[in-house]
């Protein structure tokens, strides 16, 4: 199972993520047994990604509030798109939104992993 440590972030504000899930297939799929871990929260990842030769992924992620919101903003929900920077998929760039929970709602911020 890859494990993806990096940052989410924007100017003036930067916070660390892992991103977890198993092995990819070399022609595309879905993402199985996903997981992120960000701002307290561990997050179910869902969604597709393409063939490895020019890697990208369209994946949404949930959370429950209950499950680690301080600030009781209700249960958080965000969609993330992320490329392969390179062939290898040793690093995923990409963006992430918030759909739902928390103040940020509506709030795009940049996604860097890299593979560990």
């Amino acid at each position: 199972m890859p494990t993806y440590q990096g940052t989410v972030s924007d100017t003036g504000e930067s916070n660390c993520a892992t991103f977890t899930f198993d092995e990819l297939s070399q022609q595309g799929g879905q993402l199985k047994n996903g997981n992120m871990q960000y701002f307290g929260l561990k997050f179910n990842v869902t969604g597709n990604y393409t063939a490895k030769n020019s890697r990208s992924f369209n994946l949404q992620a949930k959370a429950k509030a209950s499950d680690g919101d301080e600030y009781g903003h209700g249960d958080s929900s965000l969609t993330i798109s992320l490329k392969s920077a390179d062939a290898n998929d040793n690093k995923l760039n990409g963006t992430v939104k918030v759909v739902s929970g928390g103040p940020n709602v509506g709030r795009l911020y940049n996604m860097d992993f890299t593979r560990g």
